[in-house]
């Protein structure tokens, strides 16, 4: 008896430790899953906050390029400036710019893409504007030659010593 209550104490202390070794893991298993499910949520979370950082950098970017570009639209055909063939070259480097940094992030950054087509249009339109002003520059400087010659052609038939003529006007 002495032998089989033995064997059975044998049995029953290895089943023991198994059991026990089994709880150990069992215990040890969701601690050390939340420590990694922490350490990815971790990571994670701090790729998208970088993320979120470079959106808002860009789009801080993005508006004082665009309220630049607006002030020097603005500035177009106003006489403010020496050249306004340099500042349309200047403007149109300055929208490329935006476009491309717009580009970056494509959902984020649709309005801007969506103002910079805007943008081409009023260029354009500025584009029409200033070839109209010099059209009409032209125009007024021919109109004044034309009175300045008519008012020269009156003077001279004013008064006509030879033909002894006189006018009002």
């Amino acid at each position: 008896m002495q032998k089989l209550n033995h064997t059975q104490v044998k049995k029953a202390t290895i089943r023991f430790w198994l059991v026990f070794a089994a709880l150990l893991v069992m215990a040890f298993l969701p601690v050390y899953s939340f420590f990694k499910s922490y350490a990815f949520q971790q990571d994670f979370i701090r790729r998208e906050v970088d993320h979120y950082k470079q959106v808002l950098n860009t789009q801080q970017q993005l508006k004082q390029k665009t309220d630049s570009l607006f002030n020097l639209m603005s500035l177009l055909n106003t006489g403010k400036v020496e050249s306004d063939v340099f500042l349309q070259q200047y403007i149109a480097d300055h929208k490329t710019g935006i476009e491309v940094l717009a580009e970056t992030d494509s959902t984020a950054f649709g309005t801007y893409r969506l103002l910079m087509r805007h943008a081409a249009q009023m260029l354009r339109q500025k584009d029409t504007l200033i070839a109209i002003t010099g059209n009409e520059q032209l125009m007024r400087n021919n109109l004044l030659e034309c009175l300045g010659k008519v008012r020269k052609v009156k003077q001279e038939l004013a008064f006509d010593p030879a033909r002894n003529f006189s006018s009002r006007n």
